[in-house]
């Protein structure tokens, strides 16, 4: 179980971002089922001989962060608890990491538009009460 607590648009602008697909599986998944993945599990603590190891291998920078979009993969509930806490291989960590750098701006961009998209929502509804009072 995921100590992060992924908020509802941060999940929804990682699926879009992914083209609503399991990372993992390559299919479709619908947004009720998506679970989000650490690709470096979260139990490896940053400040962990684990952590350093790995980081000097991949090469990671030093201001990547377990809980950042770069390690975050969207993917089918199967595929997760399959998942678990495994640390994948070097070239797979690397492949999935990638994969994961690769849409972080896209994420990043579609957390904007989201938020957008709500607050436009909220603010229609707040005119449509003001009107309603109005009358």
């Amino acid at each position: 179980m995921s100590k992060q607590k992924i908020s509802a648009v941060d999940r929804q602008a990682l699926w879009l971002a992914h083209n609503k697909k399991c990372a993992y599986s390559g299919e479709l998944i619908d947004l009720r089922n998506i679970q989000i993945d650490h690709i470096i599990p979260e139990r490896i603590e940053k400040d962990s001989e684990e952590y350093r190891s790995l980081a000097t291998q991949l090469q990671l920078s030093d201001d990547f962060e377990i809980t950042g979009f770069e390690n975050l993969l969207p993917c089918s509930p199967s595929y997760n608890l399959q998942k678990k806490g495994l640390v994948f291989d070097n070239p797979r960590i690397h492949f999935f990491l990638s994969i994961a750098a690769s849409k972080k701006k896209e994420v990043e961009k579609n957390i904007q538009r989201i938020k957008a998209q709500l607050d436009q929502g909220k603010a229609a509804i707040l005119l449509q009460s003001l009107l309603e009072t109005k009358n």
